[in-house]
């Protein structure tokens, strides 16, 4: 199909294509509203470790090693029963674990615990409580002698706006996929009666 030959089922579908676009986009803008709001909140700890004696790279596979086992740590079962406590009994330990991750900041030694909650104060005590949590477990299993500490780096602070839903971003994909889907179904509907044509003349 040439690009003249699509223009002109534009030209002739328009119609179609608008209508199917239009109700994409008000599907997911009423997705959107209906949803309730959640936001998220950060809070970072830094892992350093003594490698004197060792060549630059062995230190480097240390700290790797290191912050790929503390991010495992952070969601584990101890830290977050541990957080729990701290936050207090009206707390659901199996909500907080679908709440929270972690994650290693590429390129840094620092290990970011994000939580979500339909709160901001309360995402905001979720990840500081983790990140605390998290702190005192690996701290205590290690030992004062250990050759790594981690420590809190950045507490993390109730969010101002919600991650999700986001009507607009939503809004701009349900264009885009609307506008694709609208176009396919045009050129469906615009090539079916040269089909059956066809068809009839044999």
């Amino acid at each position: 199909m040439e690009m003249s030959d699509f223009l002109e089922i534009v030209k002739r579908q328009w119609i179609v294509i608008a209508i199917i676009t239009l109700l994409a986009v008000g599907a997911a803008l009423v997705f959107s509203f209906v949803q309730k709001p959640l936001y998220e909140a950060r809070a970072t700890c830094l892992v350093s470790a003594t490698t004197s004696g060792e060549s630059e790279y062995a230190a480097v596979q240390v700290i790797s090693t290191l912050l790929h086992t503390i991010n495992e740590i952070a969601v584990s079962s101890p830290v977050l029963e541990g957080a729990a406590q701290r936050l207090g009994a009206a707390v659901d330990l199996n909500q907080l674990k679908q709440d929270v991750a972690s994650q290693v900041i590429t390129d840094t030694q620092i290990i970011a615990i994000s939580v979500r909650d339909e709160k901001p104060v309360k995402a905001m005590n979720k990840a500081n409580a983790v990140a605390v949590s998290l702190v005192d477990y690996v701290n205590k299993m290690t030992g004062e002698k250990s050759s790594y500490k981690i420590e809190q780096l950045e507490p993390a602070t109730a969010p101002k706006s919600p991650v999700s839903p986001r009507p607009v971003k939503n809004g701009i994909i349900a264009f885009i996929l609307g506008l694709i889907l609208g176009t396919t179904v045009a050129i469906v509907i615009d090539s079916k009666p040269r089909w059956t044509n066809t068809h009839n003349g044999l």
